[in-house]
């Protein structure tokens, strides 16, 4: 997306058409597609900015040719650079295999394009011949570099790069090659930016912006002070990083996510957040933690989720972690079959009792005193279909059972005496969609969920019903699922870095803690 000043108006490019969008109303129209078999085209990994003085607008791709620019009266696309089989090579100097991020100098008609593959590093474009140089590059210049440069900024004969891993942010010296940090975790003050999407300068100050914190950032390049301009967020609180799973706390009543590497707590009511443990933050003491555990289980004086094929207990009153059964670093807790890997676990209601199933599709169940393992049921242990891609489980107290959903559309009941297998939905069993996902036992039947599909399972003829197709609001992506009291069902988005309800009656998805 890029601004045109002399239209005033906003650009887009999406992955078929060129739109205009009105800054005021945002009413917005498609100017042109691209046509079928036609030149390369920017994807979302690419930039583009107007040139007004000669009405058009130039785009970086991710193809062989390295830049194009596209006429914004005759929409005429024009390769400016490029090099490559198929295509005309415009232009003499290196290759360029992946251009991304870009930055237009138009004073000295000339792009700077950063090239994310091996050691290209940052190049510049004559916008006349197409010719490319290497301006600065691990082996060009002296300073840190960016693993996968991937965005550009220019201004007063600077050029700051950022990349897809990490925080960094480089300021590159055009005359030397020779770089050096604007941001960095340890240097300067203010909000950092863990994942920057986008780098540009307004010409006084750097500007950053980040899904993660979901904010404007505005970096001083003398001081490296960063201060926000703009954010979204609801609830007081440390921001969400990346939530995975969720479970509903009834304890405390509130929702128990695993973040940082922890648990965070979040208030139903206003969505304020609280860092119960994070190994990343240093709250609490002991292990690493759960990582990026899609599972969380609450017991009266902890919460559990797994790392690798171990379990991991977080103390409610302390954050500390713990191993609870099996593996994790040095330490080993308790004796039996160890898990390999581990897919997704449950408890018993009162937390006294524990199940997995592991990567070779094991189940097997966990004494939380000694965190002994036994197996429960497997390939050589029960009668009945064998589980083919588990997703999740749940214990089912009033049957002595678990039940199991899986990848294939199978809803398998495990007996918990006997080990064996029978499948009570699915493709042989019931009528209706197939359906996939973590599962919740209610009294009106089995819950499914998978990207905000919800689906209810009749646990006595295996019927199925879809109950939320999707839903409509924010959010295309959830990690973890939950239902809380209120009847409402609840997912993480580590992508939006938040919780959201939504309605089972309207389908409608509201964030309620981001």
């Amino acid at each position: 997306m890029s601004w045109d000043d002399a239209g005033q108006r906003l650009l887009a490019f999406d992955t078929d058409e060129l739109w205009a969008i009105d800054g005021d109303t945002g009413a917005r129209e498609i100017l042109f597609s691209k046509p079928a078999g036609g030149p390369p085209w920017p994807s979302d990994d690419n930039e583009a900015e107007v040139d007004s003085a000669q009405n058009r607008i130039i785009a970086s791709t991710d193809t062989s040719a390295t830049l194009i620019a596209l006429d914004l009266t005759t929409f005429s696309i024009t390769i400016l650079s490029g090099n490559g089989s198929g295509l005309p090579s415009v232009g003499a100097g290196p290759e360029i295999n992946d251009a991304q991020g870009m930055a237009l100098d138009l004073a000295n008609n000339r792009a700077f394009v950063v090239d994310d593959w091996a050691f290209t590093g940052l190049a510049t474009i004559d916008l006349s011949t197409g010719d490319r140089a290497i301006v600065s590059s691990p082996s060009l210049g002296s300073g840190p570099w960016a693993a996968l440069p991937d965005r550009v900024a220019f201004e007063g004969g600077t050029v700051w790069v950022s990349g897809k891993v990490g925080s960094d942010v480089f300021a590159v010296d055009l005359a030397t090659g020779n770089r050096s940090l604007v941001m960095a975790e340890q240097l300067g003050t203010g909000e950092l930016v863990p994942y920057v999407t986008a780098l540009e300068h307004d010409g006084q100050s750097l500007l950053v912006t980040s899904p993660l914190i979901d904010a404007l950032v505005r970096i001083d390049p003398a001081t490296f002070a960063r201060t926000v301009v703009s954010s979204y967020s609801l609830g007081a609180g440390q921001s969400l990083w990346e939530p995975f799973g969720i479970a509903w706390d009834a304890v405390d009543e509130r929702f128990a996510v695993v973040d940082f590497g922890g648990v965070v707590t979040i208030d139903p009511a206003n969505g304020g957040r609280e860092v119960l443990s994070s190994y990343t933050l240093g709250v609490g003491g002991g292990l690493p933690g759960l990582g990026f555990s899609t599972y969380v289980e609450v017991t009266t004086d902890a919460f559990v989720g797994f790392s690798g094929a171990a379990f991991v207990r977080v103390d409610r009153a302390t954050g500390d972690r713990t191993v609870l059964s099996g593996v994790a670093g040095a330490e080993s807790v308790g004796s039996g079959p160890q898990p390999v890997g581990m897919r997704a676990f449950t408890a018993s209601a009162d937390g006294t009792a524990l199940w997995l199933i592991d990567l070779e599709n094991t189940v097997m169940s966990v004494d939380v005193d000694t965190g002994d393992r036994v197996v429960v049921s497997s390939a050589t242990v029960g009668m009945g279909p064998t589980l083919s891609a588990p997703r999740d489980l749940v214990h089912d107290p009033d049957n002595d059972r678990l039940i199991v959903s899986t990848d294939t559309g199978a809803i398998v009941a495990i007996d918990l005496a006997t080990g064996d297998r029978s499948e009570i939905s699915g493709p042989n069993v019931g009528e209706g969609p197939l359906a996939v996902g973590e599962v919740f036992l209610r009294p009106e039947g089995l819950y499914l969920a998978y990207n905000h599909i919800w689906s209810l399972v009749d646990l006595d003829t295996g019927d199925r019903a879809r109950v939320v197709e999707g839903g409509v609001g924010p959010g295309l992506y959830g990690a973890g699922y939950t239902i809380a009291p209120d009847g409402l069902f609840y997912a993480t988005d580590p992508r939006l870095g938040a919780v959201l309800a939504t309605d089972p009656v309207s389908g409608e998805r509201v964030i309620v803690s981001r």
